[in-house]
């Protein structure tokens, strides 16, 4: 990575920055729709009253009687109707108003979750949080320890070339990670090659290194899957976002490994996900499949050490495979992170099944769910189940060095939680003591 040695960059920063948030983006916008409820009232019925001309003197007095008793009959008859079409009009109001209020009840609801994605996606870099930033790159990233904290980035409908300005927008300190395209279909559209050399562009002018993003695959890809039909169709996506990051110059992919869906065992499943490696890497160069671990649920493979191994072990190329550890999976897996004790605990058998070389990236989130769980809940730093102490941990051991560690925390405030969780290095690399203090709001 280049140096950061005059304020240039720093300014080149600020200006990304700035471009990024008034660029708007539509793709995850929640946009709720009030449905009026109209109150279509029926009109009342008019009674006219027509009464017959008597035929004869003699039936004159009949026939007043008879009209009169019509008369009565008809007014009867018209008060009831009345009444009752004032009823069914009092009765639709109230209908009406109920679902009106249930409307605008739904509504506030939905405002509300609204209001709440606005504000995350709306957290704009003060100039003291550019400031800070700036600093934290020029003691963490430009020099050493080389402690590398960034987030997952969203940038919608505008491009792939704009990742790196989100990147910046929202604090990341020489790492950060992206999708690579729509997550909801398999038929992904390619690249130009004007965004292309647009990412590229954007990556050196914010001195972005790109060997240390980490793209995140589509979660539509299950290499394990024993049904040949689906099993294609996730190996033509695989293949297609491993040239997509051959394209971008990214050296890592990150991936979570399958399930078996029921229909496999394990040890064939992860089998068949190094032969759909092996597979891709014959037909691209220089990038490394980096399996992630999960948090266990249902037939979902890798979330113990020992099959992740399984899986490297049959894969050809040991220098195009390696592991992206999830500090919430990990937890929901049953490895308790709770401790420094803990921690060591853990990342020695990671050391001795697998091997710190493999270790190509980490997930840093909090766990909204409780130990062994099964459950892949995140939560903001400092704020779940895990607590911090594996956080700092991480941050004061020379052997994340060099990776680049990833939130994906709900919150959504990374400038927050990236500059907290730099708070927490305290320089002692070679001993860490557990912490006391907790991440202020």
């Amino acid at each position: 990575m280049p140096p950061r040695t005059s304020s240039d960059t720093s300014k080149k920063r600020q200006k990304a920055a700035i471009e990024s948030s008034s660029s708007s983006s539509s793709e995850d916008d929640d946009f709720d729709l009030i449905e009026e409820v109209l109150d279509d009232s029926e009109s009342e019925d008019e009674i006219e009253f027509k009464p017959r001309r008597a035929s004869s003197s003699s039936n004159k007095k009949q026939n007043s009687t008879q009209k009169k008793n019509t008369n009565s009959s008809s007014l009867s008859s018209s008060s009831n109707k009345k009444k009752q079409t004032t009823n069914n009009r009092k009765k639709k109001k109230k209908n009406s108003s109920d679902e009106e209020s249930s409307s605008n009840s739904d509504s506030e609801e939905k405002n509300k979750k609204k209001s709440k994605k606005t504000d995350k996606k709306k957290t704009q870099p003060t100039e003291k949080d550019k400031e800070k930033m700036n600093k934290l790159w020029e003691r963490f990233v430009t020099g050493k320890p080389r402690l590398l904290i960034g987030c997952h980035v969203a940038f919608g409908s505008l491009g792939i070339e704009h990742a790196p300005l989100a990147a910046a927008e929202n604090g990341c300190c020489g790492a950060f990670a992206l999708f690579l395209g729509n997550q909801k279909t398999y038929a992904q559209k390619d690249y130009t090659d004007k965004q292309v050399s647009k990412f590229i562009e954007n990556c050196k002018a914010l001195n972005y290194d790109r060997d240390y993003l980490l793209p995140h695959a589509s979660y539509l890809i299950n290499l394990a899957n024993p049904d040949k039909e689906k099993l294609a169709k996730s190996k033509t996506l695989f293949l297609t976002e491993y040239k997509k990051c051959e394209r971008l110059g990214l050296k890592r992919y990150n991936f979570h490994p399958g399930s078996t869906v029921g229909e496999t065992t394990v040890e064939n499943g992860c089998k068949q996900i190094a032969e759909c490696i092996n597979w891709a890497n014959s037909q691209v160069d220089n990038v490394i499949s980096v399996l992630e671990c999960v948090a266990g649920s249902g037939n979902t493979i890798g979330h113990k050490f020992e099959q992740l191994k399984m899986i490297i072990d049959h894969v050809e190329d040991k220098n195009r495979v390696g592991i992206c550890l999830d500090t919430c999976h990990m937890f929901a897996a049953g490895y308790d992170l709770r401790t420094q004790e803990g921690c060591k605990k853990v990342f020695d058998e990671f050391d001795q099944i697998i091997g710190f070389k493999y270790l190509k990236g980490m997930h840093l989130n909090d766990s909204k769910e409780n130990l062994n769980s099964k459950k892949d809940r995140h939560e903001d730093i400092g704020q779940g189940h895990l607590g911090l102490e594996v956080f700092k941990y991480i941050v004061n051991n020379p052997k994340f060095r060099n990776i680049p560690l990833i939130l994906e925390t709900p919150g959504g405030n990374y400038i927050k939680e990236i500059a907290e969780l730099y708070d927490l290095y305290t320089g002692e690399e070679d001993e860490v003591k557990p912490s006391s203090s907790e991440i202020s709001n």
